[in-house]
Parts: C-alpha cells; sequence; structure tokens
C-alpha cells in the first residue's frame, strides 16, 4: 500500500480512479456527467495520473448516496483498484456531511485519497484540511436550503392552487398550467375501482379485473384525491371525481383505512402494532387508544379474531370512546402495512 499523498505535488503516477454522480436520471441525460468528465480529464493531465478506467456513474441524491451499491464498490475498491478517487466538484460526491466525513476516512484507511478536481482540493492534504471541510459542509448546507426552498413552494402552491404537487398519481396528469388536474381518459377507471371496492371487491381481485396494477389499485382507494381533497384535508382545485359517500363505503369495508375524507392512514413502526384506532359515531374523526395491556390478555385467553379482537374489554372502550366499531390489526402488522389482513 502506497503512503498517502501529502500534496498535489506527490499525485503524479499514481492510479486514478472516476466518480461521477447526478441527482437525477434527467440531470444525467443532460451536460452535468461531461462538465465533470472534463474536470477529471483536466486533473489526469496536470497530476500526471494513470487512468485506471475504473468509474462509477449514478444518478442519485447526494443525501443518501452512502446507501446505494454504487458507494460501497468505491470504498471497497480503494487501494486495491485504485489509489485516488477524482470527483469533479464536492457536490457531485455527497451532499450529507457525515458521509463525506466517514469516506474521507474510510478511504485513506485503505490506502487512497480523494480529489476534489475543480478546486484542486486534496482529502490526505493536512494544510488543505480546512478547506476540504467547508466544502463538505457547504455541499451539504446547499441541498438543505434547496429543500427548504422547495418544501415553500409546494406549500404555497397548495395554498393558492389547492394542488398537491409531485408526480400526478393515476387519475390525474399535469395540465398546461403545470398544476395537477384529473385525466378524462383514466377518470372512468378510477370510478370503476373504487365502485367495485364499495361493493366489497378485494383490492386483489379489483387489479385483476381491471388489469391495473395492485399497488396503484391501493393508491387510487386511500388517495383523497379523488373526492376532491389533499391529503391535510384541504380542498383541491378539482370537483371530486366520485362521491364522497361511495369513498367513504369503500374506505369502511377495507380493513384498516379510516372512512375520512382527509384520508388518513393508520401507520405503525418496526414492531407489530399494539394500537387500534376506533373511529367515531358521528364518523368525523378517529381516536387512537393505546392498548397493549388489553391485547395482549385477549390474545392469551382466545385467538385472535380480527372483527372483535378486544373481546369485551373491548367492547367496554367502545361504549367509553362513543366509538362505533373498533378493529385491532393483526400481530403481522408492521411498518408501511396498514391495520389487518393483506387483501
Amino acid at each position: 500500500m502506497m503512503d498517502l499523498p501529502v500534496g498535489t505535488e506527490a499525485l503524479r503516477g499514481r492510479r486514478a480512479a472516476r466518480w461521477i454522480r447526478e441527482s437525477t436520471s434527467g440531470q444525467a441525460d443532460r451536460y452535468g456527467p461531461d462538465a465533470q468528465r472534463e474536470q477529471q480529464d483536466r486533473a489526469l493531465e496536470r497530476y500526471g495520473l494513470v487512468d485506471t478506467g475504473v468509474a462509477w456513474t449514478m444518478a442519485h441524491s447526494g443525501r443518501t448516496i452512502a446507501g446505494t451499491s454504487h458507494f460501497a464498490e468505491m470504498l471497497a475498491g480503494a487501494g486495491r483498484d485504485y489509489d485516488l478517487l477524482l470527483v469533479g466538484y464536492v457536490s457531485r460526491f455527497a451532499r450529507d456531511l457525515r458521509t463525506a466525513v466517514n469516506a474521507r476516512h474510510d478511504l485513506h484507511a485503505a490506502g487512497a485519497a480523494m480529489l476534489f478536481c475543480d478546486e484542486g482540493v486534496l482529502s490526505s492534504d493536512e494544510d488543505a484540511w480546512e478547506h476540504w471541510a467547508r466544502e463538505a459542509v457547504e455541499a451539504e448546507a446547499y441541498s438543505r436550503r434547496l429543500g427548504r426552498r422547495i418544501s415553500e413552494g409546494y406549500r404555497a402552491k397548495r395554498r393558492r392552487h389547492g394542488d398537491p404537487g409531485g408526480h400526478p398519481p393515476f387519475g390525474f396528469r399535469r395540465g398546461e398550467a403545470k398544476l395537477i388536474e384529473p385525466d378524462l381518459k383514466t377518470v372512468p377507471m378510477v370510478r370503476r375501482i373504487v365502485d367495485l371496492s364499495a361493493a366489497g371487491v378485494a383490492d386483489r381481485a379489483i387489479a385483476a379485473e381491471t388489469g391495473i396494477g395492485l399497488y396503484t389499485v391501493r393508491g387510487v382507494l386511500t388517495s383523497p384525491l379523488v373526492v376532491g381533497r389533499l391529503r391535510d384535508g384541504s380542498a383541491a382545485n378539482w370537483e371530486p371525481l366520485i362521491e364522497v359517500a361511495t369513498w367513504e363505503r369503500a374506505m369502511a369495508i377495507r380493513p384498516g383505512v379510516p372512512p375520512t375524507p382527509a384520508g388518513r392512514q393508520h401507520r405503525h413502526g418496526p414492531m407489530p402494532c399494539r394500537c387500534f384506532t376506533a373511529p367515531r359515531a358521528d364518523g368525523a374523526s378517529s381516536v387512537t387508544v393505546a392498548t397493549t395491556a388489553i391485547a395482549r390478555s385477549a390474545r392469551a385467553s382466545r385467538p385472535l379474531d380480527h372483527r372483535d379482537p378486544l373481546g369485551s374489554a373491548g367492547a367496554s372502550m367502545a361504549r367509553a370512546t362513543g366509538a362505533s366499531c373498533m378493529r385491532m390489526p393483526s400481530a403481522g402488522c408492521f411498518k408501511r402495512s396498514r391495520c389487518g389482513p393483506r387483501r
């Protein structure tokens, strides 16, 4: 293993690999990667480096790049396949300070270093450490500022235009004004999906009958957009695609989805569910009550029944909270799953 270079003058003859990253596939198809390659080409010539041909090119967010296979492969090849990692600009490496600092440590431990080609900043140059650290901090700071501006823009868009932002879901499109609006070509299918669900047809059967993907079907059935409401309960800029009563009837049949126009979904952490949602008798809201002790005693005394998992104890609590019904999710309900059995 070669000693780490203490400055750019000690780079001659070292083996170089390239790191090229853009945040999205759309950016990767434009001029960003070419600009990074030009910076790397100049560094290869300027410092007398050996181009190994090893390169990683990807379209991924700089905030979460550390969790990708590209990043793991890059670290695994340090000191073995290359001695110096060429990065066109610091922001193209990562936009997360912890990721940058940890990668610097891991690369050095393996006998490799990192060069920000545009600034000529070498990670193993102790005299340039402060410059390197400032660049890494600014890369994340910019990302955070941009994220705040984007969030503020979406909030303003929702307030002014009743637009949810993001990618249009099934049944919608983005119109000429760049606002989400109903897609008249697919609205009939949205209505068909909801009508089938309201008639008691399971999600998988709806997907099979309509030819629409299962997760698209579930997305339609859990989206308040189809009744002209945003996810925060405020009004959208279009009229309901279906009657609210029909949608609520479908929600009441589907397990674990409270029948509210706001479309709230009951979600859970990584541990099995220990709570139930009790819709109020007037249907206006829901009350979530922790029931760990009651649920355990109920399961110990009798097999779990999704329709009446808490027995008399659950019925007593239902009366106390004014609920018309109570549902207990199955013991297999984990993060990102909804209460109740899969349909």
